[in-house]
């Protein structure tokens, strides 16, 4: 019995058929793969393994992209049943794009490898020749300018397509928010600026200067007369140096409003203008520095404050944030979509006599995993292409996408708007409590709707926001910016180098989400030896590790804008109920609805009500429905969209207001025209009030009875951050929360941050064991609170980017020698642990057994690199629950497993199985690097491995087990960098000690006449092999008993192909003294079907659990129509 490997070109693709493979032409800039197949020749047959050998020329660029990108995933043995049919596909990535063309004809050799047998196991190699074409290059037979038809996810076909020979734009990220929406962009080199300043600090210090020439002046009346002569000097100067250029050539600045009117505009193309009024604007300032000794006094102190507050702005260098709309915040945008006729998506908001509107969407994120059934007034338009059935919400957040990606790719293109590049690197943030499997859609929706060939969710908004603040701390200047962390974080032991570390919590809340981080970043000095000039520049590597993450899905601003929603609802309410005549009171005692009748049926106030709630509920269920009942605003009752739009409109603008003041004394007045909007909307519905016969009330709003409503919601944010700290610092007694830092639309709100210090501040002080906290560390930002995700994530790749390329050690001596310092930051630190613990649900809801903890290393490797936690071994129960620990008694359920509806699926085939675990079933749980959870299960829970790789013998250098001696087996290698799951130079591979058995596990060798033998598996990676004289890398094994003597030493080389950083190594040793390395964990003995591995004690069936419960109260949602 065996079987063959067959290769097939892709559906999509252009490639001819040549000697021993394909030759693939460039589709759209893009390569597209063969599908890789396997069909049994003669029989049933067990496939035990496919590996992609080997790839030549093995020094080629595209060959080792190949290597990495072409296995989709490890191969897990599979019996293929019918003979000369195809049966089982390799994991390939068909979709994989290759984006950009050759120069010239590249060729590269594949040889598969598979292994295969039932009795007799034999390995066969399959060699597949690819050839990749140029972009000039066209198959015989091929008509130019013939599309291909591709079908969409959600669209029957894609919204955009992929142009040829069109250039790629840089990388840029988008954070699409519940409220609002922003794109960070890789700056092209075309587009770096001339001015002295970066973008972002010149922009600020122009702001600055523009505040400074408002003010009146020093308090001493002599020095306020002269300061306004200066500043008349100053714009008289200013407006004849600049009258004859453009803009100001019709824009002149003849006046104090015209100058700072220049200095504050942002619009795109004047930036060199600008700064040409910013460098005299100082000038004409200089004056006031030498004069009248109280100005001098007052205008420097000014002129330090403001030119200081812009240079710690964060400079971007290397960045640029896209324009999205043309006034007000050039770059955030208001996430609201209008849908305009006959079919087309917009965010920017159509004028209000625009025919074409015919629906506005806010919160369309929201609908983001929950999609919605596509109403039937959009479903009519004259969609380009047209939804697939069923049409959902989806289609609508796919527009969205392809709006903001259109934006990035005019904004890449400056003034060649008739060419527009492709998107190739496209990151797209999503909020921290998001799970895998709506994000695995949303990629998949780029990908095959909007044929983007790399969609990139690596970061969440909270981690994103993190590395915001990490490039806010180094200010854009390496050398100041080193130096200010460093003097801000303690000195740590324990390194063989130089370290600082410090510890940062970052709350980002928003519209919709709340996303929380913890950190800690360690700055380590790694300046070679080499470098011995005391005036030379010195050589960083700042490591950030995620201690825990967490999050909540709707609390953010939009909570507390329903909430303000409500309270000015029942306000307004009350207000016309006073209003009415005595005898028309008197006329509905006693029948005023639910919590607005008093005991003696008069009407009730329902405002106290309101304010009185300290739930996270936006209001008690029975003032609701007394609300609903005396103004209608909500669909069910017979309101009208209008109604509460205009309501929330209202309600949003007083939250923003509200949280603007001062102190908690002061108040916000709402206009009765405001309110009659909302009453003329509300179309006489409901006979509970004649609301829309009445005329609104001015009403006021206290500071400190909104400060009352928005606690509960900032409240239980601080909880969660606070128990974060507690569960992240634990393990930690030497650390310490060291800063806060607030980001987001909600933290621009100085209330917002006030009351979330406070009840930080109580949260931790009351824990012993958080250490408690500094409130003056709390550091609000506001210059990119909106745009501190897309940024941080778009740097954060720059720089794994950047630290993937390298540096050559005597190119970095010879820039440290010239006085400059360097910074790498180890960005892919942050993906080798867990953030967050995992626990089992119990039926009553109860918290179970925890499965994974917060910092558990990702130390298990697949063969492809991807890295994962493992749980033990544990007792399967009915129904199998994994919840992600949120704090703060806040959980959202990660995964399902029950095993009573696989026993009913297989009844249906006529297999009967027990409707209840056996007693001796196990289960393990598996967490990746992207949190996707697996399921492991195995009669007894001890899993077999299954093992290929040759090794080496030293059964002779091990003394028998027993008599007290115990082995220790060193792997030794090439000194490296220490992370969380990567060791340095030398480690304990293996460790045979302690009671027996030495040999807890059992190895499947797939040799036909092997049995199975007992064997030992490290759990510990290896380090990085070193290269040998040979030109080969390998580890060099010590094998010492347990007095710290060696015996002996052996060698054994990098199995599997050549070695690769992105993948962890391990060794195992069998009872016959056989010493492995593994390329990844060894995996276990597997199959495809449930019945055989609970027929063989064992074997592992493995399975991707189902999607949980979401963390979602349909009362929280403002945009239900419930409202």
């Amino acid at each position: 019995m065996s079987v063959e490997l067959l290769f097939e070109p892709a559906a999509e693709g252009r490639t001819e058929q040549t000697e021993g493979g394909y030759r693939i032409y460039p589709q759209d800039e893009q390569y597209h793969l063969p599908r890789v197949l396997i069909r049994a020749v003669d029989g049933p047959v067990e496939v035990w393994d496919v590996v992609l050998a080997e790839v030549g020329p093995a020094s080629g660029a595209l060959g080792q992209y190949l290597r990495r990108t072409y296995p989709a995933s490890a191969w897990q043995p599979v019996r293929v049943v019918e003979a000369q049919e195809v049966t089982a596909a390799v994991p390939v990535a068909e979709d994989l794009w290759i984006v950009g063309s050759r120069r010239s004809l590249e060729t590269v050799r594949l040889t598969w490898r598979v292994t295969a047998g039932g009795d007799q196991v034999t390995d066969r190699e399959f060699p597949l020749v690819l050839e990749f074409a140029t972009a000039g290059d066209r198959p015989a037979g091929d008509a130019p300018g013939v599309a291909r038809q591709r079908e969409g996810l959600v669209a029957r076909t894609p919204l955009r397509r992929t142009t040829t020979g069109a250039k790629t734009a840089k990388m840029f990220a988008i954070d699409f928010g519940t409220s609002s929406s922003t794109i960070t962009m890789v700056r092209d080199e075309e587009q770096q600026r001339t001015t002295h300043l970066p973008e972002d600090q010149d922009r600020r210090l122009c702001r600055e200067l523009a505040g400074l020439l408002e003010l009146p002046g020093p308090d001493d009346p002599a020095a306020r007369d002269e300061w306004r002569g200066l500043v008349a000097d100053c714009v008289s100067q200013v407006g004849q140096q600049v009258g004859q250029l453009p803009p100001f050539d019709h824009d002149p600045v003849d006046s104090v409003r015209q100058l700072v009117g220049h200095l504050r505009a942002d619009i795109q193309g004047t930036e060199q203008a600008r700064a040409q009024l910013r460098d005299l604007t100082l000038i004409g300032l200089r004056p006031g520095l030498s004069t009248n000794a109280e100005l001098r006094r007052w205008l420097a102190g000014e002129l330090h404050r403001r030119v200081d507050e812009a240079l710690f702005t964060p400079a971007l260098t290397g960045l640029a944030q896209v324009p999205l709309q043309d006034l007000g915040d050039r770059y955030a945008v208001s996430s609201t979509a209008y849908v305009l006729r006959p079919g087309a998506v917009t965010l920017h908001q159509p004028a209000s006599d625009d025919t074409t509107l015919v629906s506005v969407l806010p919160g369309l994120k929201r609908t983001l995993g929950q999609p919605r059934p596509l109403a039937a007034d959009l479903l009519g338009l004259d969609w380009d292409p047209a939804p697939r059935e069923p049409a959902t919400s989806e289609f609508l957040l796919l527009h969205v996408y392809h709006w903001l990606i259109d934006r990035a790719l005019r904004f890449a293109a400056g003034r060649h708007q008739d060419q527009l590049p492709d998107a190739a690197h496209v990151l797209v943030t999503y909020p921290t409590t998001t799970p895998p499997t709506q994000r695995e859609r949303l990629a998949r929706l780029l990908q095959r709707d909007l044929e983007v060939p790399k969609p990139d969710l690596t970061y969440d908004e909270g981690v994103a926001a993190a590395m915001y603040f990490v490039l806010r701390e180094l200010r854009g200047s390496v050398q100041e910016g080193l130096e200010r962390f460093r003097s801000r974080s303690r000195p740590i032991d324990g390194h063989h180098h130089p370290t600082w570390r410090r510890v940062v919590l970052v709350l980002d809340i928003g519209g919709g989400t709340t996303d929380i981080a913890l950190l800690a970043l360690d700055l380590e000095d790694q300046t070679p030896e080499a470098v011995t000039d005391p005036r030379a520049g010195r050589s960083y590597v700042l490591t950030p590790q995620v201690l825990g993450s967490t999050g909540h899905p709707q609390l953010g601003g939009d909570l507390l804008t329903l909430r303000v929603y409500y309270w000015l609802k029942a306000l307004l309410v009350d207000a016309l109920v006073e209003t009415l005549p005595a005898d028309q009171r008197r006329n509905r005692e006693g029948s005023w609805p639910g919590a607005s009748r008093a005991p003696d049926g008069s009407y009730r106030p329902l405002a106290p009500y309101v304010l009185a709630n300290q739930t996270l509920d936006p209001v008690p269920e029975a003032v609701a429905v007394a609300l609903r009942a005396l103004l209608p605003t909500d669909l069910e009752s017979g309101g009208r969209a209008p109604a509460f739009e205009r309501l929330w409109h209202e309600a949003e603008t007083a939250k923003i207001a509200l949280g603007a003041l001062a102190a908690d004394a002061e108040s916000v007045t709402v206009h009765d025209t405001r309110l009659d909007l909302v009453l003329q909307n509300t179309g006489g519905a409901g006979s509970a009030l004649p609301a829309s016969r009445l005329t609104a009330p001015t009403l006021r709003l206290s500071g400190r009875d909104f400060a009352r409503l928005a606690r509960p919601v900032l409240t239980k944010a601080a909880d969660l951050a606070a128990e974060l700290v507690v569960v992240g610092l634990r393990e930690r007694p030497d650390d310490s929360l060291d800063q806060v830092f607030l980001s987001g639309r909600s933290a621009q709100m100085p209330l917002v941050g006030r009351l979330v210090a406070d009840a930080l501040a109580q949260a931790l002080n009351q824990r012993t064991d958080a250490g408690g906290w500094d409130r003056s560390s709390l550091v609000v930002e506001r210059t990119n609170a909106k745009q501190a995700a897309s940024i941080g994530a778009c740097w954060a790749q720059e720089q794994r980017n950047l630290r993937a390329t390298g540096t050559r050690d005597d190119a970095l001596v010879g820039a440290l020698n010239e006085g400059g310092s360097v910074v790498l930051v180890n960005v892919d630190n942050m993906f080798l642990s867990l953030p967050c613990h995992f626990f089992l649900r119990q039926p009553d809801g109860a918290r179970g057994q925890r499965l994974l903890t917060a910092g558990t290393p990702c130390r298990y490797s697949d063969r492809q690199g991807k890295l994962a936690a493992r749980s033990r071994w544990y007792l399967v129960p009915r129904n199998l629950r994994v919840h992600r620990d949120l704090g703060a008694g806040e959980s959202i359920e990660w995964g399902d497993f029950r095993y009573h509806l696989i026993t009913h699926a297989l009844r249906q085939t006529g297999i009967t199985l027990p409707g209840e675990p056996p007693a001796d079933l196990y289960f393990q749980l598996q967490v990746d690097q992207d949190l996707t959870p697996t399921l492991f299960l195995c009669r007894g829970g001890s899993p077999d491995f299954l093992m290929h790789e040759s090794g080496v013998d030293i059964s002779r250098l091990l003394p028998a087990t027993g008599g007290g001696r115990a082995v220790v087996i060193h792997a030794e290698g090439t000194p490296v960098g220490r992370t969380s799951a990567r060791v340095a130079g030398r480690s304990v591979a293996l460790r045979l000690d302690g009671p027996e058995p030495w040999f807890p596990h059992r190895i499947q060798t797939l040799h036909p006449d092997a049995d199975p033998i007992a064997g030992l598996v490290g759990e510990v990676p290896l380090p990085e092999p070193e290269v040998r004289s040979s030109g080969v890398r390998g580890w060099r094994f010590e094998i010492s008993d347990g007095t710290g003597g060696t015996v002996h030493r052996t060698e054994l080389r990098v199995p599997d192909g050549p070695y690769d950083r992105a993948i962890r190594y391990f060794a195992s040793l069998d009872q016959s003294g056989c010493l492995r390395v593994h390329r990844g964990y060894p995996r276990y003995l597997t199959t495809t079907r449930f019945v055989d591995m609970l027929s063989h004690p064992g074997t592992v069936f493995h399975t991707s659990m189902t999607r949980g419960e979401p963390v979602w109260k349909d009362s929280w949602d403002p945009f239900n129509g419930r409202h």
